[in-house]
């Protein structure tokens, strides 16, 4: 189980400067009750988290609720948190290619509507997603999750509903 106390609490107070509705490019934290739109991680190791009671809603267009687009980036949504995606052609999380090492966590809810969405995306080498929680995509072409780098892996022990033809669930 992978533990990040003190890197957060370290980061948590420089957070609480930040425009809650603004794509920025750093480590984040969401707060229970601090509800905030798209994320963007743009450096090497940077750490998003998605508290219990935190909500990131994603529906800016040509965005994704979160992106991860350095190598050696964390992505935790905890147990409670929800992840909101209602952009077509979008993605709720998503590491692009060059996004090598990157670590996805789902225990809380990703929702993601429209044609072509998706919940949890890996495109990048030796990526590691796990799911504990609930993902849902709604409407054509949606998938719960996709990974398409080399020696990635999938962990799921939580629920996958993906609706809409066609839809997959991994």
């Amino acid at each position: 189980m992978l533990v990040l106390r003190a890197p957060i609490l370290r980061i948590s107070g420089l957070l609480m400067l930040l425009v809650p509705h603004a794509a920025l490019a750093q480590s984040f934290v969401v707060h229970s009750g601090d509800p905030t739109s798209t994320r963007i991680m743009g450096n090497p190791g940077d750490v998003g988290v998605i508290e219990a009671g935190g909500t990131i809603i994603g529906n800016i267009d040509e965005f994704d609720g979160v992106s991860l687009e350095d190598i050696n980036q964390i992505f935790i949504n905890s147990a409670g948190g929800l992840l909101m995606q209602s952009v077509d052609q979008s993605a709720a999380v998503l590491s692009i290619a060059t996004s090598a090492n990157a670590l996805i966590i789902n225990a809380g809810t990703v929702q993601a509507t429209g044609d072509a969405t998706y919940g949890l995306v890996s495109l990048g080498d030796d990526a590691v997603v796990r799911n504990t929680g609930m993902i849902t995509t709604s409407g054509p072409a949606g998938i719960g999750i996709l990974s398409a780098g080399h020696d990635a892996i999938i962990a799921n022990d939580g629920f996958i509903l993906s609706s809409g033809f066609p839809g997959f669930g991994v």
